[in-house]
């Protein structure tokens, strides 16, 4: 793995740390890991790294906020990968949203049968698609820590990639 890699990676393994510990990803982990993106961008790029690494962010920003908004994705989501945008190109990291999501549902449908809630995200996967009236309560809806499927969306990316991000 090329050493401008690490630190993207390093990023997403500490928001998924501190997603396990406490469901949530802190505010004062995302300022660092932001720091540490732009020191890692501005050291094996320089400026034009910055500037690419500020469009990824936009990106980053422009694809997860109406995720945010309607409530598909948390918010430390939404900022962990906007910092980990800051380290790789807008491509990537719109791709590794793109693989994030299918890694999210495979591992949300193993999640629900190895907890014994299969016919829970069925049912809720029907009044969705269906369009059903009905409210479906938060203790219902099947969550999984994303930062998970963030990681593999990044690692999926590499390696079709061949590791060249």
């Amino acid at each position: 793995m090329p050493l401008h890699f690490i630190v993207p990676t390093v990023i997403l393994i500490a928001g998924i740390i501190n997603d396990l510990k406490s469901r949530k990803v802190r505010n004062y982990l995302v300022l660092l890991l932001i720091l540490t993106s732009l020191a890692n961008a501005y050291y094996f790029g320089g400026w034009e790294a910055l500037k690419w690494g500020g469009i990824s962010l936009i990106v980053a920003l422009g694809s997860c906020l109406p995720l945010v908004l309607t409530r598909i994705m948390g918010a430390g989501d939404m900022k962990l990968l906007m910092a980990f945008s800051l380290s790789v190109a807008p491509m990537s990291t719109f791709l590794v949203l793109v693989y994030s999501f299918i890694w999210g549902a495979i591992l949300g449908i193993f999640q629900a049968v190895l907890k014994g809630e299969g016919m829970n995200l069925i049912n809720n996967t029907i009044t969705i698609v269906t369009g059903g009236k009905q409210s479906l309560s938060e203790e219902k809806l099947h969550k999984i820590p994303y930062t998970i499927a963030l990681l593999f969306g990044w690692l999926t990316h590499l390696t079709l990639t061949g590791f060249r991000g």
